[in-house]
């Protein structure tokens, strides 16, 4: 009757063997990003590119890249930063300096690589000598009154380092430095647009190759009209060539007639705007702003631009993907079109709305510029077992905004690329091993036996194994799924499914042995709790069985064996 009964386990753990495949193989891809790496040349006046970068886990980064194309008829812009260093600045000369630096934070954040911009300084030596012909002492200006502290660069942080090197000491030389300032001119392509910004905190004291007294009669009666008379033969009058803005800061005159004429002389010296300051230096961070808006607004090619990009249903929208509550990031682009190391912008964060079970972004970006930016966010799987080719990472993105030069503000409608990824489905392994604890005579008779295990998942199914004692290990090779997994997209029909979650290890038979210990990946499991976790962070299972054989020598199996067909007894 015994060796009958065990004949019948055989049978049923022969045809329970034949319900599971065991066939191992290939390896499913790596994860990889696909999808179209080029441009889209769109018919207005802007170029986009979308492209997904995998993460890991589950995870990806969405990149919307927009900049300006050969429609949008922009020149590169260099620009000339002036800057009055003469001794009265000495206090001024922080609050000067942070204003630069917060101008050119405007300048790299719209143009970033397509600007370049020099910096003058300028101030004044006293070289005094007695005239005869004044009766009174004369001083007169030269050319190295002016000093090209930088020339024309992108490197932003380089030309802010050279601005934090500006000291306060001097005259003021202002022909000098419209002088340095036309000849800086001369070495800018005529393609490219010009733009100087000049500041001053008092009215010149000096002019160049010839000498007058320093007194106020003098300063206006001679050389500021002289000085104008400069200005003008330059050409600077002409914004055709050059877009010229001036910034007076004379917070410090009290005299009316004094303020009357410095006022007339900065409204001379320009030909794009004129600033003056009488209320405290504070204010220079707001009038270089507005300079560098002007400039910003003259290469826009983009106004109230609408970005938006709905997230198909198998993915979620990462909130505060960067922490500090951004959900997205925004930056600049450079020459190469990457923004890499490049300055963040402020710009609001996306609306994040749902419907049918998409996600939604929208972001208000307001002015574009040709340089264009690059903004990015996160998304992740829903579902973490999901898996296929081809697929894609939004349903839809498109940038909504008016043309500039268009009168009729009729707004334009582009759409990005849709990358799309590859999914490995999430691939796992069990093996099971037996080891039977006795004399060597006796283990040998149980070399050539073959033991049936269960993995018991209750309602997500059991699963058996045959394993024998003898060194050999039996291994079932399976894709890895929820219960509500779409699992559709998978072609690959050589191997199937568990569904993750916690499995039961159970011995149908034991034949002559007792259980000694049940081992998880090297981990003694407690006794009556022979459990394990599947899921994607614990997805190759080793299982090692250990039985102690008992003092009789014969076979004896349990008065009752459960498996998953019933129960046989004996």
């Amino acid at each position: 009757m015994k060796i009958s009964k065990k004949i019948i386990l055989i049978l049923v753990a022969m045809f329970l063997s034949l319900n599971f495949p065991y066939k191992v193989t290939k390896a499913v891809n790596v994860n990889k990003v696909e999808g179209d790496s080029k441009w889209i040349q769109t018919k207005s006046k802007v170029d986009l590119l979308k492209t997904a970068t995998d993460l890991g886990n589950g995870e990806y980064e969405i990149s919307l890249k927009l900049k300006g194309n050969k429609r949008s008829i922009v020149n590169p812009v260099d620009i000339i930063m002036v800057a009055d260093k003469s001794g009265s600045m000495e206090y001024e000369m922080p609050i000067l300096k942070r204003a630069m630096k917060n101008f050119l934070d405007d300048i790299e954040g719209s143009f970033g690589d397509y600007a370049r911009v020099s910096v003058i300084t300028f101030s004044g030596v006293e070289r005094g000598s007695w005239s005869r012909y004044y009766g009174d002492y004369v001083t007169i200006g030269d050319e190295s009154d002016a000093q090209k502290l930088c020339d024309f660069s992108s490197n932003y942080s380089e030309i802010k380092n050279r601005i934090n090197q500006i000291d306060a000491v001097g005259g003021t030389n202002t022909e000098a430095a419209l002088w340095l300032t036309y000849k800086q001119l001369q070495n800018i392509p005529k393609d490219h647009k010009k733009y100087v910004v000049f500041f001053t905190d008092g009215m010149p004291t000096e002019i160049l190759n010839e000498y007058i007294p320093y007194s106020q009669y003098y300063i206006n009666k001679i050389i500021i009209p002289k000085t104008i008379d400069y200005f003008n033969r330059l050409g600077f009058r002409d914004k055709n060539k050059v877009k010229f803005y001036s910034i007076g800061l004379f917070s410090g005159r009290k005299n009316y007639y004094e303020e009357y004429i410095a006022k007339a002389f900065i409204s001379y010296i320009n030909n794009s705007g004129a600033y003056f300051i009488t209320d405290g230096s504070q204010r220079l961070d707001s009038v270089y702003n507005d300079i560098a808006m002007n400039i910003i607004n003259e290469n826009r090619i983009m106004d109230d631009a609408i970005l938006t990009d709905i997230v198909p249903n198998n993915f979620e929208i990462v909130e505060n993907a960067y922490g500090q509550g951004k959900t997205s990031i925004a930056t600049t682009l450079n020459t190469d079109n990457n923004s890499k190391d490049k300055k963040e912008l402020k710009i609001r964060q996306p609306k994040v709305t749902s419907a049918n079970s998409e996600g939604k972004l929208t972001w208000n970006l307001g002015t574009v510029n040709y340089s264009g930016m690059e903004v990015k966010f996160k998304i992740r799987l829903k579902d973490k077992y999901y898996g296929g080719e081809d697929i894609p990472t939004n349903t839809k993105a498109t940038i909504n905004f008016y043309d500039p030069l268009d009168s009729k503000k009729t707004r334009i409608n582009e759409e990005f690329n849709i990358p799309k990824v590859t999914i490995p489905y999430q691939k796992g392994t069990i093996s099971v091993s037996k080891e039977i604890d006795g004399n060597s005579d006796s283990k040998g008779k149980y070399n050539n036996e073959t033991f049936t295990i269960c993995l018991n998942g209750g309602d997500k199914g059991k699963y058996y194994l045959n394993v024998s004692p003898n060194g050999k290990t039996s291994v079932m090779k399976f894709y890895i799924k929820d219960m509500k997994t779409d699992i559709s997209n998978n072609k690959d029909l050589s191997i199937n499914y568990l569904v993750a979650g916690e499995y039961k290890i159970e011995e149908i038979d034991r034949l002559n042995s007792d259980l000694s210990t049940i081992e998880v990946n090297g981990v003694k499991l407690e006794k009556n709790n022979y459990t394990f976790k599947l899921d994607k962070d614990n997805k190759d299972i080793k299982i090692v069985i250990k039985n102690k054989i008992k003092n009789n020598n014969g076979f004896y199996d349990e008065d009752k064996i459960e498996n998953s067909f019933g129960v046989f007894e004996g």
